[in-house]
């Protein structure tokens, strides 16, 4: 199974309902992200890994937190059938540990209207995550450090500077 809503509910019972599930493909060494959306947005995330094995890494964004900029990680292989769920408030990077990953990757906000922000996965602030090989999208290449990115004000959330 990778997917039962009153199983998630009874943990996370703000989980809105996924409008849409993508389907992510990956080759050993390949990372998205970090990719995440500002709290008010309620941009809530569930990964699971359905072929090899990922690392998922989720890092706080939540201006007010005690945890504010730190990162957690945890891996997701095709046999263990875990699933991820990212609240609001957080943006995750996902990298691929074996020559060929499939990843589902559910979300409450359709991608045309998610206003997703990016963070550098190669920021300094990440050296020593990913090992030495590393392959990246245009997208994650160009993305700005965590140093650029400051709160506007308490209230607020993370917003770019």
């Amino acid at each position: 199974m990778v997917y039962e809503k009153l199983r998630i509910l009874k943990k996370y019972p703000n989980l809105p309902e996924l409008m849409q599930v993508n389907v992510i493909t990956g080759v050993r060494y390949s990372v998205r992200g970090f990719h995440g959306s500002r709290e008010e947005n309620n941009h809530w995330k569930i990964v699971s890994c359905l072929q090899g094995e990922i690392k998922d890494f989720v890092l706080d964004v939540r201006v007010n937190s005690k945890t504010f900029g730190e990162v957690a990680e945890i891996e997701i292989n095709e046999d263990d059938h875990k699933l991820l769920v990212i609240p609001p408030g957080f943006a995750h990077a996902v990298q691929s540990l074996s020559d060929r990953t499939l990843c589902v990757y559910a979300t409450n906000i359709p991608y045309r209207d998610n206003k997703e922000f990016s963070i550098s996965p190669i920021d300094p602030k990440w050296k020593g995550l990913w090992g030495d090989h590393l392959i990246l999208s245009n997208r994650d290449k160009e993305a700005p450090l965590f140093a650029d990115y400051v709160s506007e004000s308490s209230d607020d959330g993370f917003t770019k500077n």
